[in-house]
Parts: C-alpha cells; sequence; structure tokens
C-alpha cells in the first residue's frame, strides 16, 4: 500500500469519527451536586445528633482533642439525590446512550476545628454506599449535640440502617490534617451505580474512620467554617461529582471500524 493510501484511509477514518462526534454532543457531561442531608455520629454517646454542627467528622477510637482527650469512634453520613444528574445526562446524550465514567466526592478538610468535642490527626477513612436510605440529619451541633427522634440519624440508629449483605465499600482514602478541599475517586460498584443512575432516589455514603488514630473535620452543608479565600467551585459543602460519557452508537462504531479494516487490508496488498 502506498503512503498516498495510507494517508487517505487515515484521513477518511478521523474525518468520519469528527463527524460521529459531532452528532453526539459533548465528550463528557459533568453534574456537581449538594448534599441534601448530612450529619455525624458518636458511638459514645449514641443518642446524640448533629445535624446543624456545620461539621462532618471521622475518628478514630485513639484519636485526641485539642486537650488531648479521646472522644472515642464518629462517623460520617451523607445523603444525595441524582435525580437532576439523570436528567442532564438524558438531555444531553438521550435516555439509554449514556454511561458514568467516574464519580468523586469533594471534600473540604479543616484541620483544626474549633471544638473541644472534635479530634485532630491525619489518617485513613473509608467511604461505603449504605443501600438503606431511611435517616434524616437532625438537629444538633458539636458544642451541643440534640437527641434523636423519629428517624433522625444518631449512633444507634445508624447501626441498624448497616446491612453486610447490600452495603459496598467504594475505596479508603487519606486525610492530610490541612485544610483544604481535596477530591476522591469512588469505586464503581454495581449496587452503588444502579442506585445513582435510578434517578428520583437517594444515595447514601457513610464516612467511617480505617484506623485508630485519624480525627478528620470536613465542612458539611451547613457550612460553617468560614474564610476568605476562594474554594473549589466557591463553596465549603461536600460535593458529588459525576461524569457521563455517551454510548457510541452502533452504526458510528461500525463505519469507523471498517474504515479501520479496510486500510489494514490495503496495507497487506
Amino acid at each position: 500500500m502506498t503512503r498516498h493510501r495510507i494517508s487517505l484511509a487515515l484521513a477518511t477514518m478521523f474525518s468520519l469519527t469528527l463527524a460521529a462526534s459531532a452528532f453526539a454532543g459533548p465528550l463528557s457531561s459533568v453534574s456537581v451536586s449538594s448534599a441534601t442531608e448530612d450529619t455525624y455520629t458518636r458511638e459514645l454517646a449514641p443518642n446524640d445528633t448533629h445535624g446543624t454542627a456545620g461539621a462532618l467528622h471521622v475518628s478514630g477510637s485513639m484519636a485526641t482533642n485539642e486537650n488531648s482527650q479521646m472522644l472515642g469512634v464518629a462517623d460520617s453520613w451523607l445523603r444525595y439525590d441524582t435525580t437532576a444528574a439523570i436528567a442532564q445526562f438524558d438531555a444531553d446524550y438521550g435516555a439509554g446512550n449514556w454511561v458514568i465514567q467516574s464519580i468523586q466526592l469533594s471534600l473540604r478538610e479543616q484541620a483544626f476545628p474549633n471544638s473541644p468535642n472534635l479530634t485532630r490527626g491525619a489518617g485513613d477513612f473509608e467511604v461505603t454506599w449504605i443501600g438503606n436510605d431511611d435517616w434524616s440529619e437532625g438537629f444538633g451541633t458539636a458544642n451541643g449535640p440534640g437527641t434523636a427522634t423519629g428517624n433522625e440519624l444518631d449512633w444507634t440508629r445508624g447501626q441498624t440502617l448497616l446491612d453486610g449483605n447490600v452495603d459496598q465499600s467504594l475505596g479508603v482514602f487519606s486525610s492530610l490534617y490541612a485544610t483544604g478541599r481535596r477530591l476522591y475517586s469512588l469505586g464503581l460498584d454495581a449496587s452503588f451505580l444502579s442506585d445513582v443512575e435510578s434517578g428520583g432516589n437517594d444515595v447514601t455514603l457513610r464516612l467511617t474512620p480505617a484506623d485508630d488514630t485519624i480525627g478528620y473535620t470536613l465542612n458539611s452543608e451547613d457550612n460553617i467554617f468560614n474564610d476568605t479565600n476562594p474554594d473549589l467551585f466557591q463553596t465549603r459543602k461536600p460535593l458529588m461529582i459525576i461524569e457521563a460519557v455517551a454510548i457510541p452508537e452502533p452504526a458510528t462504531a461500525m463505519l469507523v471500524g471498517l474504515v479501520g479494516v479496510g486500510a489494514i487490508r490495503r496495507r497487506r496488498k
């Protein structure tokens, strides 16, 4: 096959790919969602709620506060509504013509929380998808917790929502014990993806200590920690970032493939 024919085949394939992309809409679509509910719970205060604390917290059993006191284990819960994201992807690509490529949590760590009821320290935490969404954040702050009623989430209720046969780990990540926003790429477990893609449903995530020394405080949806420095998305809130890409239409994929096969066959002559 002559150099001219190779160049012509490659140019044809490139042109067809560009033409297909022009009709497929954006190469990727990103949706950013704020948490609809978020809170943290403490094992040593099993009936306390902290839904208006302005902070989330994950603590290992050996982590200490500013006074070197151990406060026991704490976990955090976040719930997201993915309805708007699904509607956006359907509008960009058409229903059933897209697939989720990545899901990230964007969390802003507060390294030195101004409360003796929050621990401090670097370490690892785990993010788990929880299949049961029957909870609300309740009221109470770090220094003035509320008492859970109804489905308001305290430690005791949180433990009843867990199901080892359903819930799925989405990864273990590290806190840096430094104030700033971090991005955490979540594992794309099939059950988790199905929950996200269904739309109109809540998606619950739980953050738990993966070692004994972590004292991880981050901004919640209430967002009481303020400073003058702009942040990612100009916000301190815990965000879920979902990226979807179009599924190539069968005819387009076949056409590009045939051009490639034709180029290979001509090269062998």
